[in-house]
């Protein structure tokens, strides 16, 4: 008996050892180091998930290491706000180095100029030149749009040609499958914009036949960032169109039920285990970011007790851990803002009525558009509380903001979180990108914390069911 235990502690001890070791050996290992550094944010990310934020005071190093998720992964590195994309394989020891002034022109990876830096540069320039009327294209009859479409992925396919001689094959196969499932997304995304600009449905959209170009079994799309978005659109549409058949979805119960049909439909369709248990995953991981754990407890359990990647398992472990806490009807976390007056603020001090939260800065673009359609809706709804707060770290900038936005508006409440993404509201909030919408009750539990942005058509019915409650 002695004899059989001794093997079955060395059976034990010999699998904990070898799976340590691979997670060593997958971990990868990034040492960046910044030339004439300014203070200022730097943060890692993928597809799935932001890897790492740092704060750059003085000096100009940061050592990162973590368990990528795939073998092979295209990566955002974002640093005041420039930004550049790269690849990195399980198991990569990489240096970085750049000019804080000019990210992308100076990118290097141990010692040498990324070629896909300069590649995405002039990419984004042709996106940038065929993208100017966005409306004239989503307009367009079906046989013209896809010929539109159709040509721009051809010119991405001419510009990769001139750089696929001596480079990272990895990177270039990336890159063309990038390139395919961008035009099958367009195809999948038409009739949808061409009834939002037109007010009219389509139905000479079916010859797109997107659907049977789909590739639901090759493990070597999952470094695709293009593919990865246009499954999870498809699980989403599909999903959503059998859940429609029934009712129409509304609040976090038929989003569960939605979970529920996107999590049979992933079955139904990814044979390959790999991709099954990746878009279970993300599938999971958004509704807990949305919603919460609630209602979703014999889901989640059912995935982790399959045998699927370590790696998985620990991401959405920590998921559940930093969003649960912010969940439907979870008591929003107290938070000390700043007014425009530079008095301290308790954001307790507002309950009482409902709250609907914008969280923005005056250097981000799109929050700029969101702030005009939070004016808006708050001269609308006159029992909600409209709050705008700010993550700028220079006063005076937000200052000059707020005082050209409250010419058109009175009854918004403007406060700032001193310390940007440093504060305690942005820990305790979970803000990882702005702009970002948060919905709380008069007394103070989150109704979504992560809730549709002002310029959603959705937004102003949610807005009346809040106010008739």
């Amino acid at each position: 008996m002695m004899g059989k235990n001794i093997f079955l502690l060395v059976t034990i001890f010999t699998s904990v050892l070898f799976s340590c070791q691979e997670h060593y050996q997958r971990q990868i290992k990034i040492e960046i180091r910044i030339d004439q550094p300014i203070s200022g944010y730097l943060s890692l990310s993928d597809y799935d998930e932001i890897i790492s934020i740092d704060t750059f005071d003085n000096g100009g190093l940061v050592q990162i290491e973590f368990l990528p998720i795939h073998n092979s992964s295209t990566y955002s590195l974002d640093y005041n706000n420039q930004s550049v994309m790269f690849m990195a394989n399980a198991g990569d020891i990489l240096s970085i180095e750049f000019d804080s002034n000019f990210l992308a022109e100076s990118f290097k990876i141990n010692g040498e100029k990324y070629d896909y830096v300069s590649y995405k540069e002039q990419k984004s320039a042709i996106a940038k030149e065929f993208w100017k009327d966005v409306r004239e294209i989503y307009t367009l009859p079906a046989i013209a749009y896809k010929s539109k479409i159709d040509s721009v992925s051809n010119a991405y396919e001419q510009l990769l040609y001139s750089y696929s001689y001596g480079n990272d094959k990895l990177w270039v196969e990336t890159e063309m499958n990038n390139i395919k499932y961008n035009r099958l997304e367009s195809y999948m995304v038409y009739p949808i914009e061409y009834r939002f600009f037109t007010n009219e449905s389509t139905t000479s959209h079916d010859f797109l036949n997107y659907q049977e170009l789909l590739d639901f079994n090759d493990l070597s799309l999952i470094g695709s960032n293009s593919y990865k978005s246009v499954m999870l659109n498809y699980l989403r549409i599909k999903s959503s169109k059998e859940i429609a058949l029934e009712r129409k979805l509304e609040g976090r119960e038929d989003f569960t039920l939605l979970l529920i049909k996107q999590l049979e439909l992933i079955d139904f369709l990814f044979e390959e285990k790999q991709l099954n248990d990746y878009f279970k995953y993300v599938s999971l991981a958004s509704h807990i970011k949305r919603f919460g754990f609630e209602g979703i407890m014999n889901l989640v359990d059912e995935y982790l007790s399959q045998p699927i990647s370590k790696s998985y398992v620990e991401s959405l472990n920590k998921i559940i851990a930093n969003y649960d806490m912010l969940g439907y009807g979870k008591m929003a976390p107290n938070a000390i803002l700043e007014t425009t007056s530079g008095k301290a603020m308790d954001l307790r001090k507002f309950e009482g009525k409902p709250l609907y939260i914008e969280v923005w800065a005056t250097w981000c673009k799109p929050c700029l558009k969101e702030s005009k359609s939070f004016i808006e809706l708050s001269n609308t709804f006159n029992n909600i509380l409209f709050i705008s707060i700010s993550i700028d770290e220079k006063r005076e900038s937000w200052i000059d903001k707020v005082n050209a936005l409250k010419e058109n508006v009175d009854n918004v409440i403007y406060l700032r979180a001193v310390d940007g993404l440093q504060s305690d509201f942005a820990r305790e909030y979970k803000i990882r990108a702005i702009p970002r919408a948060i919905l709380i009750d008069s007394v103070g539990k989150f109704i979504e914390q992560n809730a549709l942005l002002p310029s959603s058509k959705k937004t102003i019915n949610l807005l009346n069911k809040i106010s008739n409650q």
